[in-house]
């Protein structure tokens, strides 16, 4: 199952729930409130039976009032002179059909104090023993009851009267059943068209929920299919289009971040494509040089030994640089993906770290001014780009030069600037200076590869930092690598990092 129909589905029984629930509780409302109206009125009229003298059950009975002749056993059926009241007295009883006059709807019927029916409603009020034991003994005083079929039924008082022996009171519940199965016929087509027309709003908003998913899934495949990563844009721009306008939402973001997923990874082939261009042609140069070299040796053995000594020095400086550039490529390309994790350290620390093992390799002068700056950073990659910003300042800095390396911190960042007495940066290269395998044409005849400044910017864009150059006032030129300050939670760095 679709997850359009899953959520059409979940709509439907949630809206067929919430109906039969509503339709459930005003079913049983209504029920009992008819019962109790039914009920109040049995009530009513039996409360205005119960009087003492018994002038209201003789005249609903259609018996003289209290004091005629009470029938026996022998003669169940009373003289008509002694059932008929004197004309116009008030305690006269309702015409013999059952049915009390002020109150309509409700069937009367008497028994006398052998069970004997001597009035009998116009409907069939059913009698059982006990009614026959209270109309004999007047105990219990009253007995209320349901009785009845489905299609008839009957809500029934029994009332015992010392004067005529009982009285029965009953009430048709066939409105009552009309009334409540039109009301569970209408609830039913009601809670059928509520889930219905929830079933269809489900599937719609899940149709609208799940349109930048299908292009989503689209793109993807499209993706994993052909690997053009050009062609996913046109795969769920629509899906981008509204993402941009409801970002909050979750698939606003999804579409957001599958975007920018694909965009870094485009960007990502594109520098890969572009590094294996680059690393050709520069390898393409020591490589011929190399071949030519060593075509030479074989083509003349006759070459002096001091000629032959001259092709064999070129030989191992060009392997030098082939290999320096080799581990620079590596570097370069390993160290994006990188899994060292970021810990709290001093950059103080670090500088002093790197300044340290530069010394030892070049015996340069290398003055360090630092103040405690606390970051978090993977620790191996802050040292890779500080030891090739050094490197570089070696590189065009005199001997007989100092270079200088200053930590410091702002509000936000902290700071290492490493200042080197050449001949500074050129304003044409100071654009281009941190490209791969470029150099300037001071550099070119220099040992190097290009790589070392692209390395150091790719570290600290990883980093969420920058790294600049400008020249100084009185010569030499200024590296400037920033990276974010450690929060304030985050414990000091230790004392001593190995």
């Amino acid at each position: 199952m679709t997850l359009r129909s899953r959520l059409a589905v979940t709509m439907a029984i949630l809206a067929a729930a919430v109906t039969t629930l509503v339709a459930g509780a005003g079913y049983r409302v209504t029920s009992q409130r008819l019962d109790g109206e039914v009920r109040s009125s049995l009530a009513s009229f039996v409360s205005r039976l119960a009087d003492p003298d018994g002038r209201v059950a003789s005249g609903s009975c259609g018996v003289a009032r209290p004091g005629f002749r009470t029938p026996t056993t022998g003669d169940l059926t009373p003289p008509k002179g002694d059932l008929t009241p004197p004309k116009g007295d008030s305690t006269s009883g309702p015409p013999d059909r059952g049915e009390d006059p002020n109150i309509q709807g409700l069937l009367v019927q008497c028994l006398d104090r052998t069970g004997a029916v001597i009035r009998s409603a116009s409907s069939k009020v059913p009698i059982d023993s006990i009614d026959i034991a209270i109309a004999r003994t007047g105990l219990p005083r009253s007995r209320v009851r349901l009785s009845g079929d489905s299609d008839d039924r009957l809500r029934i008082v029994s009332l015992a009267v010392p004067s005529i022996g009982m009285v029965q009171v009953a009430r048709s519940l066939a409105e009552n059943d009309r009334v409540l199965h039109s009301l569970l016929v209408r609830y039913g087509l009601l809670a059928g068209f509520v889930t219905a027309l929830a079933a269809l709003a489900g599937w719609g908003l899940a149709r609208r929920i799940t349109q930048p998913m299908m292009g989503l899934t689209a793109a993807a495949e499209l993706v994993a299919a052909t690997g053009r990563l050009e062609l996913e844009t046109d795969g769920f721009s629509g899906a981008t289009g509204r993402a941009g306008r409801s970002s909050r939402d979750e698939t606003g973001r999804l579409t957001a971040a599958f975007a920018t997923m694909i965009e870094a990874l485009r960007s990502s082939r594109e520098q890969q494509a572009r590094l294996v261009q680059d690393a050709g042609h520069e390898l393409r140069t020591p490589l011929t040089s190399m071949r030519t070299n060593v075509a030479t040796l074989r083509r003349h053995p006759e070459l002096t030994q001091d000629r032959r000594a001259v092709i064999i020095d070129d030989l191992h400086v060009e392997l030098r640089e082939l290999t320096t550039m080799t581990n620079e490529l590596v570097d370069l390309a390993g160290h994006s993906g990188a899994v060292e994790a970021s810990v709290a350290c001093d950059l103080s620390e670090l500088a002093r770290r790197s300044v340290e093992r530069c010394r030892r390799r070049t015996s340069r002068a290398i003055s360090v001014t630092s103040l405690p700056a606390p970051v978090v950073v993977p620790q191996g990659l802050v040292l890779r780009a500080i030891d090739n910003l050094l490197a570089n300042a070696t590189k065009f800095t005199p001997n007989d030069s100092p270079i200088e390396v200053t930590v410091s911190t702002t509000d936000s960042h902290a700071s290492l600037v490493v200042r080197d007495h050449g001949a500074g940066v050129a304003a044409a290269d100071m654009e281009r200076i941190f490209d791969r395998f470029y150099r300037s044409d001071v550099a070119r005849s220099l040992p190097g590869s290009g790589l070392g400044l692209a390395i150091v910017h790719d570290i600290a864009i990883s980093q969420r930092g920058t790294v600049s150059a400008t020249n100084s006032e009185d010569g030499g030129a200024m590296f400037t690598l920033t990276l974010p300050l450690a929060p304030v939670s985050v414990a000091p760095p230790p004392v001593g990092l190995a």
